[in-house]
Formats: C-alpha cells, sequence, structure tokens
C-alpha cells in the first residue's frame, strides 16, 4: 500500500507551446481559481518567460510545463 505525502489531494499537470502559453494557461488558471474564491497560496515562475510554472491552490497544486 502506497501512503499519501500529505502534500496535496491533487496534482495537476498541463503541458504548453510555448513560455508565453504557459504563462497565459496559469494566468487564466489563477483568475478563475480567485474567481471562485480559491486563493493561490504560492507560486513559483509565475510573471516570468519560464519553461514551467507552478501554482499552489493548498489542496490543489498545479504544473505548467513547456
Amino acid at each position: 500500500m502506497v501512503e499519501a505525502l500529505g502534500i496535496a489531494d491533487y496534482f495537476v499537470i498541463i503541458s504548453a507551446r510555448n513560455p508565453r502559453h504557459a504563462q497565459a494557461i496559469a494566468q487564466e488558471l489563477d483568475y478563475e481559481m480567485k474567481h471562485r474564491g480559491r486563493l493561490r497560496l504560492h507560486a513559483a515562475g509565475f510573471g516570468q518567460e519560464n519553461r514551467w510554472v507552478l501554482l499552489d491552490f493548498g489542496d490543489v497544486v498545479v504544473h505548467v510545463f513547456v
């Protein structure tokens, strides 16, 4: 039996075509989650031309990769 790590209930992995696409996906996801009352707790690579973005909403962690 595999035990849960307790870091998050869900990990969402998204592929983007390029860094700009990854940023657009992350911005829209952040906006929609905020609109639904789910505020982002932490972020990495957000607002930069990185090849990945991480958004942490507590029980949901989202990775957007190029």
